[in-house]
């Protein structure tokens, strides 16, 4: 994760500094059921090892798993933004006509 080459998309696709303009990327890959994806901030990567993140995600609710990983990268001197979001696939949906977005 630290040297993979997706390790900076956010800031690519937020814009690195105000010079930049956001570059953003679009990948598309398959998901099924009890697949997991962790989306995190350079403040808790670098904070935290691969395994701590893998154990803590695996092994908890995804709310319980984002506040622990929240307090460790803390606790350990996290000096950077720290965010971070799991997005847990219980069930997919195929749908040819694609997402539909409902606003309440």
């Amino acid at each position: 994760m630290r040297h993979s080459p997706g390790r900076d998309i956010f800031l690519r696709a937020l814009g690195k500094s105000e010079e930049n303009n956001p570059f953003p990327d679009f990948t598309m890959r398959e998901v099924r059921p009890g697949d997991v994806i962790v989306l995190c901030s350079d403040g808790l990567w670098s904070a935290l090892i691969e395994d701590q993140i893998a154990h803590i995600v695996s092994t908890r609710p995804s709310q319980q798993a984002c506040e622990e990983l929240v307090r460790l990268a803390n606790e350990v001197g996290g000096d950077e933004n720290i965010s971070v979001i799991i997005l847990s696939f219980s069930q997919i949906y195929h749908d040819s006509e694609g997402v539909h977005i409902q606003s309440r």
